[in-house]
């Protein structure tokens, strides 16, 4: 991996970060995500499916993403 990809993966990064918080609120920082090669890994414990389906939509929104990859899971109450 160059200099030049590791760039753009930390930057889409950062937007996908930015995108959950702003429009997932408190979601987004439930949320952790990672980036390789424009394909966005999203993680941690979600209160539900929905809210795991609604960071995929937000996260496939983002500029710079090829594909986003979950590996949310629920949390258990």
């Amino acid at each position: 991996m160059n200099l030049s990809s590791m760039l753009g993966d930390m930057m889409t990064t950062l937007r996908v970060k930015t995108s959950l918080l702003r429009e997932a609120g408190l979601l987004g920082l439930t949320i952790g995500v990672a980036t390789r090669h424009g394909v966005v890994y999203l993680s941690g414990k979600i209160a539900s499916y929905g809210d795991i389906a609604e960071a995929m939509a937000i996260a496939r929104g983002v500029a710079g993403v090829r594909s986003v990859q979950n590996g949310c899971q629920l949390r258990h109450a």
